[in-house]
């Protein structure tokens, strides 16, 4: 294709013909040799510009040479992070293409305009930018430039965090290049979908398709390619985490891009060593990378790269108590990111200018940098940036003793992180369908090809079933999983914003008895979050950490902290000599706080709750056992049945509208078996009370 532009240009008869025949050509070499690229599209404009439409000269050759000129100079600029400019290019190339009907020009012109405003922080604009790029495609039966589009699809909804959507378009994008047979672009494709399931987090789908990225990369000798991939396995083993395999890959990949001369990834796989040293508390030698990231970022002109480097290198400064350095980079980052319109990166940079400030005690300079960032984030709804700005100017605030103002910005940072939270809950759940619709088909193509195997009809069958039963279970599972996790975020909000009032002073009586009710109930709703992750994980079923244990001590604390006096109950405690046990403390702390707190649940304000520990001498070894009683509602034949299950509901309920998950006393009986010990309950009936035994194997004194 080169040869036949080239060709063209040669023997072009006209000026006009000429100019386009220039245009054209640098459109083709964009990838291959830009500074020749940005040569031919400048000449073609010059000549455009000399030539007066005159007879003999096609009009509508010297328009499409200028649209040509203009969207190759813009994907240039775009390609060295100068936006503004490449934004300005690209959009009079668009008008130019769409005055010629040109649908063609039009599409690519879009395809880069929609490129900018992805990494400028404008996601809507790119969108739209993108859908109708693709649309156009479709008009005219373009099919590589359909499967482009779905590959730029697929990073912006990468980029906003809805796997689930980049992992569809990117599938579609690596069928229309499978169908076209493009080697090159299939594996672009996989690492494509390697880099979606990296930040799903699933690092196991993460690695077969960047592995298979690169077997295709090195069957096709696209080196370039392969550097790109090393990079990636790095960016991989360091989530695993082993840092070590991830230095060996990173380490591959300069050697592979000094080799290719593939600079912009070179300056990335830089950066990624410099992270690499910084995590593992080398901070000199994480300087020395990035500082090599810096310094040929700068050479190439990569823009993106200069700004992340400079950061970089701010924030190690600031790691090592060396402020005025820290200042002067972040605000080199800082000042070259407003000149790229990176909205995002300037609020990163304002973050860290705003760290330096209040270790410096600058307060009134950290407020200043803090609230241009709010203003910001907020303005260009970037979500967890202003969460975290937020949080950041509740510490400056609170450190200045100004605690009104803390408690406020504390409050809205709050609030942010329960929006951030809810919209990434419901994208986890999406993002599980996602990962139980590959899983499932998956198996699907294995139980086809065992179809055509004789006598695997049985076989396939009972796999089919048995791939179902588990994985539903394991999806379930997963969900329980991440909701407990979820709550978790919200929850710790709640409790630093009670410590926070608290710290107040002037707080009334009654101000101080709405903390601590606030306080234990989020404490008994932690408890049952944790419930939740436990029986959602099985984490209950992991290694005991060993130790002697004298069960009436921990009884007895558990005891002082199970709420009692929130509802006017008295507790009785008994405790006999030698009541010791060998086992981890902090599980059997959940056995007692679980079987405490629902003694408290269910019994009437004003009522006893009796705790009982002894030692019970035993043949061929002594057991300690633990009576906890409570005249609450009892429990019904019915109960006694299901009392140990998960999620069972039983007929009594609790006094005080108390919530349950049901699943405190499954995982009570969990912990009790795990000690080589037994949990069972007895009652008269219903308003007879209840008493819960637990029996554990004691030690010989």
């Amino acid at each position: 294709m080169l040869e036949v532009h080239e060709k063209a240009s040669a023997e072009a008869e006209t000026d006009a013909a000429k100019a386009l025949a220039w245009s054209t050509l640098a459109w083709e070499l964009r990838d291959k040799d830009m500074p020749r690229a940005e040569s031919l599209a400048r000449r073609s404009l010059g000549l455009c510009e000399s030539v007066a439409a005159s007879e003999g000269n096609n009009d509508q050759d010297l328009s499409k040479a200028k649209a040509q000129a203009w969207l190759t100079l813009g994907k240039c600029a775009w390609s060295v992070s100068d936006y503004p400019t490449a934004l300005t290019l690209l959009e009079k190339s668009l008008a130019l293409f769409a005055s010629l009907s040109d649908k063609m020009g039009e599409a690519n012109a879009l395809n880069f305009i929609g490129l900018t405003y992805m990494d400028t922080a404008a996601p809507d604009k790119a969108l739209a930018c993108y859908r109708k790029s693709l649309s156009i495609r479709e008009s005219i039966g373009d099919v590589y430039g359909q499967a482009a589009s779905f590959n730029n699809l697929g990073n912006l909804y990468k980029d906003l965090a809805d796997y689930a959507n980049a992992i569809l378009h990117h599938r579609k994008s690596l069928a229309l290049f499978t169908e076209l047979g493009h080697a090159r672009a299939i594996s672009t494709s996989l690492a494509n979908l390697g880099n979606a399931y990296y930040n799903l987090a699933d690092y196991q789908s993460a690695l077969e398709f960047q592995l298979e990225s690169l077997n295709l990369r090195e069957s096709i000798g696209d080196r370039h390619g392969l550097s790109e991939s090393l990079n990636n396995l790095g960016n991989i083993y360091v989530e695993l985490p082993d840092l070590d395999r991830a230095l060996d890959y990173y380490q591959q990949g300069l050697k592979l891009s000094e080799e290719t001369g593939n600079k912009a990834v070179e300056a990335r796989v830089l950066n990624n060593l410099g992270m690499v040293f910084k995590m593992r508390g080398d901070l000199e030698t994480s300087m020395i990378y990035r500082r090599k990231s810096l310094n040929l970022a700068k050479r190439i002109g990569d823009k993106n790269n200069e700004s992340i480097a400079l950061g970089n290198i701010g924030t190690l400064f600031y790691l090592m108590d060396d402020c005025e350095n820290a200042l002067t980079y972040h605000r080199k980052s800082l000042a070259l990111n407003r000149v790229q319109g990176y909205r995002r990166g300037e609020v990163h940079r304002l973050h860290g200018l705003g760290e330096v400030y209040i270790k410096l005690r600058r307060f009134e300079e950290a407020d200043e940098v803090l609230q241009t960032a709010l203003h910001l984030s907020t303005t260009h709804a970037l979500k967890n940036e202003r969460s975290q700005t937020l949080k950041l100017l509740a510490g400056l605030y609170e450190k200045t003793g100004a605690f009104k103002e803390a408690v406020a910005y504390l409050r809205q940072y709050s609030e942010a992180k329960s929006e951030i939270f809810n919209e990434q809950s419901d994208r986890n759940f999406k993002n599980l369908q996602v990962r139980f619709e590959v899983e499932q088909t998956k198996k699907q193509a294995e139980l086809e090809r065992l179809k055509n195997v004789e006598l695997a009809g049985a076989l396939a069958e009972a796999e089919r079933q048995r791939a179902i039963a588990e994985e539903a279970n394991r999806i379930k599972s997963e969900i329980l999983n991440v909701v407990a996790h979820d709550l978790q975020t919200p929850m710790s909000s709640v409790i630093n914003f009670t410590y926070l009032l608290k710290q107040s002073s002037g707080l009334s009586p009654k101000e101080t008895d709405m903390l601590v009710r606030i306080e234990i109930a989020s404490q008994a709703m932690l408890r049952q979050t944790v419930n939740l992750l436990n029986a959602a994980s099985e984490r209950h079923g992991a290694d005991l950490r060993r130790e002697t244990i004298d069960v009436a001590l921990l009884l007895r604390d558990a005891a002082l902290h199970c709420g009692a006096e929130r509802k006017q109950q008295s507790v009785h405690f008994t405790a006999g000599a030698d009541c010791l046990v060998e086992g981890d403390a902090d599980k059997l702390c959940e056995v007692f706080e679980n079987l405490l707190s629902n003694a408290v649940k269910y019994s009437p304000r004003g009522g006893k709750i009796e705790i009982d520990v002894k030692a019970v001498p035993q043949n061929p070894s002594p057991k300690v056992l633990i009576r906890i009683a409570d005249e609450g509602q009892g429990l019904g034949g019915g109960d006694l049945q299901k009392l140990f299950g998960k999620f069972q509901r039983l007929s009594a309920k609790p006094t005080a509208g108390e919530s349950s998950t049901g699943l405190g006393l499954y995982i009570t009986r969990e912990l009790v078996e795990l000690h080589g010990g037994k949990v069972w309950a007895e009652s008269a009936g219903l308003g007879h009370g209840a008493a819960f035994f637990v029996e554990l194997p004691g030690l010989l004194k």
